[in-house]
């Protein structure tokens, strides 16, 4: 299980990056619904790249980024 320290490191180090998306409860259904269609991006690939980007060390960020995805990941990541 990923540490909760972990998580909230993740969420103080994107916030200022990423929209802040709805959580809505559907009770027919008895879930939580969080609405990350809504990022620019249009799913929640942004904040595992965005938090991977931010997370990088100086020497691993120095050549700069590759990807390779033709979705949700590489928008992500661009």
């Amino acid at each position: 299980m990923i540490p909760m320290e972990w998580l909230q490191a993740a969420s103080a180090r994107i916030a200022g990056s990423i929209k802040q998306t709805p959580l809505t409860y559907d009770s027919e259904l008895n879930v939580f619904l969080k609405w990350e269609n809504r990022q620019v991006t249009g799913s929640f690939k942004v904040r595992g790249a965005l938090n991977k980007i931010l997370s990088l060390e100086p020497w691993e960020a120095k050549n700069g980024l590759v990807t390779c995805s033709a979705g949700n990941h590489g928008q992500g990541v661009a």
